[in-house]
């Protein structure tokens, strides 16, 4: 693997040091940058511990929204128009309960069919990887979990915002090609210098010598969907993952597992690695590759795609972020993915809304 010194410069292939969101060694979030500034303007009212229930809709024109508020029903009328950024799970389930989506779905929770869009909570990708921890010979970020490392670790942060906790956690990130007639990388690595387990429903950081590495195909093929359990604007949608219905998105993990195996029996880093948990042995063969595959694999927190913006008929979205059949209503945040992008998904996301603030007339 290359040596990359900037992962967001003219090419993402490689290894590098992360690079984060952060200031001051605090994470600065889009809370953080964009809206915690603009509290006291005056064109700015922002109210939290609310839900939205629904759209209002004068015909197919979005006119505002009705909202849950400390148990009580709230309108807030909107001038212009209403732009939903809910994210990839919330913003069909918010469309759906408004009328968009599938008519027969929404029949079938009692809601008014207003505008036939049956991609609505469709097309759901997700970067599907797995966690593998290493058990080390030398001494990792774990050794911070006793009480006198975790109070000076702690204090660090706390008065020169400096030290373990002022860096992102995962520290090295990487971007490879699994195989070298690959056009771009299909695999990205995430390496943090600490492992966590589950226990009684928990994680903990035990005072164990642990590392972990994280691999996840950047493209999926597979794809899930969302539906609605029921018209309450508080019940959980149900998701439906699929993570590996497709059979290269398999292959892709698999291969992701044979450069774990790799990075954990190379040196330098290899020959601290003294067993990787829970991994079949090389020697057991693929059935039980597969078998632990199947088992292991899981979600990166990376949900796009419900809200899929397009030109044919089926997209939810125009690919000015309008809702197709709708006046006046855009979505701005992951949800309008066609594809999976390569990595994480916050950059990109604020990345929208700055273009959706250009297309959508002040």
């Amino acid at each position: 693997m290359p040596l990359n010194p900037d992962l967001n410069g003219a090419s993402h292939e490689g290894v590098a040091w992360n690079q984060g969101s952060t200031r001051e060694g605090k994470r600065h979030s889009a809370w953080e940058a964009f809206i915690k500034p603009k509290l006291g303007n005056p064109d700015l009212t922002f109210v939290d511990g609310t839900i939205v229930e629904t759209i209002l809709f004068e015909g197919r024109r979005a006119v505002g929204i009705r909202a849950i508020k400390d148990g009580t029903r709230v309108t807030f009328k909107a001038r212009k128009g209403v732009v939903l950024s809910a994210g990839s799970i919330n913003s069909p389930q918010i469309l759906m309960l408004s009328g968009i989506g599938d008519p027969a779905q929404l029949k079938r929770h009692g809601i008014e069919p207003l505008v036939e869009s049956p991609d609505v909570g469709r097309n759901l990708m997700e970067h599907p990887g797995l966690y593998v921890l290493a058990e080390m010979n030398v001494t990792t970020a774990n050794s911070l979990a006793t009480p006198i490392n975790g109070v000076k670790t702690l204090a660090e942060w706390v008065f020169r915002r400096k030290g373990f906790m002022s860096v992102p956690t995962a520290q090295v990130l990487a971007f490879l090609k699994s195989d070298p007639s690959f056009e771009e990388p299909d695999l990205q690595f995430h390496l943090f210098p600490f492992g966590w387990v589950k226990k009684k429903g928990r994680y903990t950081v035990p005072n164990r010598k642990l590392t972990t590495i994280l691999v996840n195909i950047n493209h999926p093929k597979s794809m899930g969907h969302l539906e609605l359990r029921s018209k309450d604007p508080l019940a959980p949608v149900a998701i439906y993952p699929r993570l590996l219905d497709h059979p290269d998105d398999f292959d892709g993990v698999k291969r992701g597992l044979a450069w774990v195996r790799k990075i954990a029996s190379t040196a330098p880093f290899g020959s601290q690695v003294m067993n990787l948990i829970d991994v079949p042995d090389p020697s057991a063969g693929a059935v039980a590759d597969e078998a632990y595959i199947r088992k292991s694999t899981v979600p990166f927190l990376h949900p796009v795609g419900t809200c899929r913006m397009g030109i044919d008929a089926r997209a939810v979205l125009t690919p000015d972020l309008k809702v197709r059949g709708a006046d006046n209503l855009w979505v701005a945040d992951a949800s309008i993915f066609p594809r999976h992008i390569a990595g994480n998904t916050n950059a990109t996301s604020i990345m929208i809304g700055e273009r959706a603030s250009d297309l959508i007339e002040p």
